[in-house]
């Protein structure tokens, strides 16, 4: 069943909600260690999920993107041969650009107090948002940490990265414009009501 493309985007989409999915797709991680089929040969399927649990959790849909972004449109693993496109418009991945379930974890990032609700990359630099009202900059290769952003009243739910600009938006109703060499605020965006 591992292998199966339907039975596998039909079993991360059990739960109402992004929690739920993330529970669901961590059960059956769990239970694939407890059989001892994680490392199994015949699929990579179990680590290719714990990948690639945060995008599939948020949107089940996305596993047709995870499977070529990882795996790449050549790859002879069952879960790709058995790949099925999704019926609406969709980014197709035309290269590998996400880290094959083979490869070795570079970095844990710590330093968040809370949930990490996003994360963006951009070259060697990484940002995250979190539950904690921090943004934090990190280097991706090193892992080190930059700067903790400070400033937001309530949760960070979006970063993004561009150039040296970092833009964070909060359940405080804000948009925060930073940057990213110095780490010093540059703008703080009002407007938004919910």
């Amino acid at each position: 069943l591992l292998n199966d493309f339907a039975w596998v985007q039909s079993a991360i989409s059990v739960g109402d909600d992004e929690a739920q999915r993330r529970a669901t797709i961590g059960n059956l991680i769990r239970d694939c260690v407890e059989l001892g089929i994680y490392f199994a040969p015949e699929s990579d399927t179990p680590r290719f999920l714990s990948k690639a649990v945060h995008a599939l959790s948020y949107d089940p849909n996305e596993l047709a993107s995870q499977v070529l972004a990882r795996l790449g449109h050549d790859s002879k693993e069952p879960l790709a041969l058995s790949l099925q496109t999704p019926d609406q418009p969709w980014l197709e991945p035309t290269r590998v650009t996400l880290a094959h379930p083979r490869d070795s974890l570079l970095h844990v990032l710590k330093g968040h107090s809370g949930a990490v609700w996003s994360v963006a990359i951009q070259g060697d630099t990484i940002v995250s948002g979190s539950y904690d009202r921090t943004v934090r900059v990190w280097n991706a290769t090193s892992g080190e940490e930059q700067h903790v952003l400070k400033g937001h009243s309530s949760s960070v739910s979006s970063v993004a990265i561009q150039g040296d600009t970092i833009v964070s938006g909060s359940y405080d109703n804000t948009v925060r414009i930073w940057n990213a060499t110095s780490g010093e605020e540059q703008h703080v965006l009002k407007g938004h009501s919910s």
